[in-house]
């Protein structure tokens, strides 16, 4: 039973206070050397090519039309020219550097400012020969159609469309502050950029930029909250339907200091976006939690306008070389390791440490108990797990479900074992204990009765897993279940974690877990050992693969 609908999304509200440097691994590409300016990169998003807005052929220095290249640089064409020239003394100045794909459709989402600005879509899926050429100075032609057109007087400086729930987001000047609008992508024929859709955030300043989480329900946005003379940009994460600020990101530090440009990684985990608090414009990036900020660029020239890969790994970006002034497109690789370090579950609060003994138990306990609310959400450790050994993740194991200093009043509980691969292509496991699965309630049906000497365990569990089901990355594994201990209620989570020993089956693979003693028991195995969870935690020692 395959589940990727159960997610669950934390945000902790925070500013940045501390950077982490450059990573050693990530290594940069030059993918454009032409003396015209080449920015601003948009990848497809079947990472088959990256756009880029230029102005090779235009006739004006702000000029932009749109060309593509491969993602090694090479084949560079123009893709969408606009070459019409009225009024005359205008020039071509052709399209703004905002651009979006219209999901897989092949299709773009462009702003052009030709005569009256107009945020519209261009059909490159039905083109058979490039560039598609735009001669009309206003309205819908061959290619172009009109999804807003932007009063005179006013401005639209960002749009962002989300894949997920096919909605459109735009600032814009209205006016004066800026306004922060959506609507559905569909409804979108035309109509004035100030009036179309729901504003949703009104009387801010200086939008720099706005990116949709990939699963649409939240917005990133670059403001200037209260007045821009006060203070620059930050990042905002906010509710994409109310406009809601749920976590403030960055907390620039002054007049002249800005976050802007965010873009959010595919994979949900990083937003990347520009910012000048080192001094030149540089590419950083940041958890939507507000940890983890990284300085990607450290060169001492302006580096802006980033777009991540497909896979999350890569980011292209402009920079405006120093000595020369010239614009080009470069590629940092490595940005986002492919592999994960394991994270908590639940909070950090422990209950009781791994190889501590308790009274009652004849062995040191050989996982980490936290402490969990019934019924909590319980989170993968990381990406790429599967159900697995077979027979291993039940509803009753052994003393899951009760303890006692009698032995004749414990009962069994729900335990769910997850392999997952590290890095180095090993396997690990990790037990997930006092956790139920439960796709829909009622998870548990809890008749316990008593106290005491007289207490009477009667709990049966829900556990729908099937071996080899898979667990990624935010997938729910299970939910805190019901857990007694000496007759009262103790619930919390359990982590034990297994290395297994490549020497079964004549030293040729990996061997599974005991099949008992789960919870307590000597660490070391021939099969393997039990590592400390805190230990296993946040170390890219055991990084996790997908």
């Amino acid at each position: 039973m395959i589940r990727y609908s159960r997610w669950v999304t934390v945000l902790i509200l925070g500013l940045m206070v501390f950077a982490t440097r450059i990573a050693a691994q990530i290594t940069f590409k030059q993918l454009t050397t032409d003396p015209s300016i080449d920015r601003y990169p948009l990848w497809r998003t079947d990472g088959s090519r990256i756009l880029f807005s230029s102005n090779r052929n235009s006739s004006v220095a702000n000029g932009n039309d749109i060309w593509d290249m491969n993602p090694d640089g090479s084949d560079q064409r123009a893709l969408v020219e606009v070459v019409v020239s009225t009024p005359p003394a205008w020039g071509d100045s052709g399209l703004g550097t905002p651009k979006a794909f219209i999901g897989a459709t092949g299709d773009l989402i462009v702003l052009e400012t030709q005569d009256f600005w107009e945020v519209m879509r261009v059909a490159l899926s039905t083109a058979t020969t490039f560039p598609i050429v735009r001669t009309v100075w206003n309205g819908n032609d061959m290619y172009f159609t009109d999804l807003l057109n932007v009063p005179g007087g006013q401005n639209v400086t960002a749009f962002a469309l989300s894949p997920n729930t096919q909605t459109l987001a735009w600032a814009g000047y209205v006016g004066g502050p800026s306004q922060l609008r959506t609507a559905p992508f569909s409804t979108l024929t035309g109509q004035p950029s100030n009036t179309a859709g729901t504003a949703i955030l009104q009387g801010s300043e200086n939008s720099q930029g706005l990116a949709y989480s990939p699963d649409g329900t939240q917005l990133v946005v670059s403001l200037c909250l209260g007045s821009c003379i006060s203070g620059g940009n930050d990042l905002y994460i906010i509710n994409a339907s109310t406009g809601a600020i749920i976590t403030p990101l960055t907390s620039n530090g002054g007049v002249g200091l800005n976050n802007t440009e965010p873009t959010w990684s595919p994979t949900g985990q990083w937003i990347a976006f520009t910012s000048n608090s080192a001094g030149n414009n540089g590419i950083w990036m940041i958890r939507p939690d507000g940890t983890g900020l990284t300085q990607i660029t450290t060169d001492q020239n302006s580096n802006f306008g980033s777009g991540w890969s497909p896979n999350g790994t890569m980011l292209a970006f402009t920079k405006q070389d120093a000595t020369t002034g010239n614009y080009d497109i470069w590629l940092a690789s490595n940005v986002v390791s492919s592999c994960s370090t394991p994270v908590r579950p639940v909070p950090d609060t422990v209950l009781l440490g791994f190889g501590q003994v308790v009274g009652w138990a004849t062995e040191p306990h050989n996982g980490t108990d936290y402490e969990s609310a019934l019924s909590n959400a319980i989170i993968s450790v990381g990406p790429g797990g599967v159900i697995e050994p077979p027979g291993y993740t039940k509803n009753d194991a052994s003393r899951f479900g009760a303890i006692s200093k009698d032995p004749k009043l414990d009962g069994k509980g729900p335990a769910i074992w997850v392999k997952y691969k590290l890095a180095t292509g090993a396997p690990i496991y990790v037990l997930y204990g006092h956790t139920a699965d439960c796709p829909a309630p009622p998870c548990w049906n809890d008749e316990s009765t008593g106290s005491g000497a007289s207490f009477h365990f009667n709990c049966t569990y829900t556990m729908d897993w099937q071996t080899k089901n898979p667990i990624s990355a935010a997938t729910i594994a299970g939910f805190t279940a019901p857990y007694y201990l000496n007759g009262k209620h103790d619930e919390h989570l359990h982590i034990s974690v297994f290395v297994p020993n490549k020497s079964c089956a004549n030293g040729t693979a990996y061997c599974q877990p005991p099949r008992q003693g789960w919870g307590y028991s000597q660490p070391t195995f021939p099969s393997g050992e039990y590592i400390d969870p805190e230990t296993f935690f946040g170390n890219p020692q055991y990084c996790l693969v997908p």
